[in-house]
């Protein structure tokens, strides 16, 4: 088999004390050796070369492999070469959950050899990083021990970058994902969302996951991948509380609208209209997201008005604290108050052209008085 080196290959030396002190036999060029599994060739060997020290004569080295958690997949495209022969995982079964065989290689003296690493990429599937552990000893005299890792990585970001960006967009509005690695395709997995050339649009509420893929110069094809949350638009509700319009408080921002145009100040999860016509508002959620609630048609306005009617009806004191008088030119057969909510707080039957109300228990707002079911008068609880 031919001896192809890794493509892009990082080796990082880590000083052993294992025998510190002790006259060795053979260093190792390397205590672990890194290596990048999207190999270009497809075969290539990750080296730890054997040097003999120069007092020794030529030694004989027993060698296992005495851990791995090499994936499966992995296993049939590993082998281990020493000076004397190469090693395939699946003629030898060089690990098996425990420690594999011993094997045994020849070193001349002040010069050493090879031990080396060798796989192919054709056929992985398992992406992470992963490591052997090989023992090698020289019986000696001396006896001479090392343990050597073989670690290797495979990467996808290698080939195809990664994706950067904002993790979740609104229903129809877009965000922009990015990959540092040029020529790329872009696309996502269940119709949550649309991307093209890394801008996301939002589809449906849920959840998608956008793939970034890349092929490098030996036609190796990885991809990088983004989970994306797309956030549903509120839906805001409109009630009418008398002459009060409200939604949900839990929005983060409100505008309210008539027919269709921004009132200025109308900025809170409750509105007073002063005119009759079509309402509608605008709320921003926690996610960012905005909505427009439907239309609502308000006509509370003018028969049932604030101003005095024909049946000559008047409240005071206005603003009030402890109790509040009603008089009208006919009989008060009925009176409700209601909060700016919609909520009733006062709901009494009279029979009477003058009535008094006890208000000291009702907490300091606005509240609308409904006499006999049609008159509506506003007051102030202080």
């Amino acid at each position: 088999m031919g001896l192809l080196k890794l493509y892009i290959l990082t080796l990082l030396i880590v000083i052993s004390a294992g025998n510190a002190g002790n006259a060795q036999t053979f260093t190792m060029e390397h205590d672990t050796a890194y290596g990048n599994a999207y190999l270009c060739p497809v075969m290539g060997n990750l080296y730890d070369s054997i040097t003999t020290a120069s007092s020794a004569g030529p030694i004989t080295i027993n060698w296992q492999v005495v851990a791995s958690n090499f994936p499966s997949d992995w296993l049939p495209n590993i082998g281990i070469a020493d000076n004397t022969a190469m090693y395939s995982n699946s003629t030898l079964a060089l690990w098996n959950g425990t420690s594999g065989a011993t094997h045994t290689a020849y070193y001349p003296p002040s010069a050493g050899g090879n031990f080396y690493l060798s796989m192919s990429t054709l056929g992985l599937i398992s992406q992470g990083t992963y490591w052997l552990e090989v023992k090698l000893t020289d019986p000696g005299p001396p006896v001479t021990t090392k343990n050597i890792w073989f670690v290797i990585s495979r990467d996808p970001s290698y080939i195809a970058g990664t994706i950067t960006g904002a993790s979740a967009v609104c229903a129809g509005s877009t965000i922009s994902l990015t990959d540092a690695k040029p020529g790329g395709t872009w696309s996502e997995s269940n119709g949550k969302a649309t991307v093209s050339g890394g801008l996301v649009s939002g589809a449906s509420a849920g959840t998608d996951t956008i793939s970034y893929s890349a092929t490098n110069t030996c036609g190796y094809t990885a991809s990088v991948t983004k989970a994306i949350t797309i956030n549903p638009l509120p839906t805001p509700l409109v009630t009418v509380a008398v002459l009060v319009l409200n939604t949900s408080s839990s929005y983060i921002s409100y505008q309210w609208m008539l027919a269709g145009t921004a009132i200025p100040g109308a900025t809170s999860s409750a509105y007073t209209p002063v005119t009759n016509g079509s309402y509608a508002v605008t709320v921003t959620d926690g996610n960012g997201c905005t909505g427009t609630s439907a239309t609502v048609n308000f006509n509370n306005l003018g028969v049932a008005d604030i101003s005095a009617s024909a049946n000559d009806i008047h409240i005071y004191p206005n603003p009030a604290t402890t109790s509040l008088t009603i008089t009208a030119a006919g009989k008060i057969n009925h009176i409700t108050i209601v909060n700016l909510l919609g909520q009733a707080i006062c709901n009494n039957k009279y029979n009477s052209e003058k009535v008094q109300v006890a208000i000291a228990d009702f907490p300091k707002g606005v509240y609308f008085v409904k006499i006999n079911g049609a008159d509506v008068r506003k007051f102030v609880k202080e």
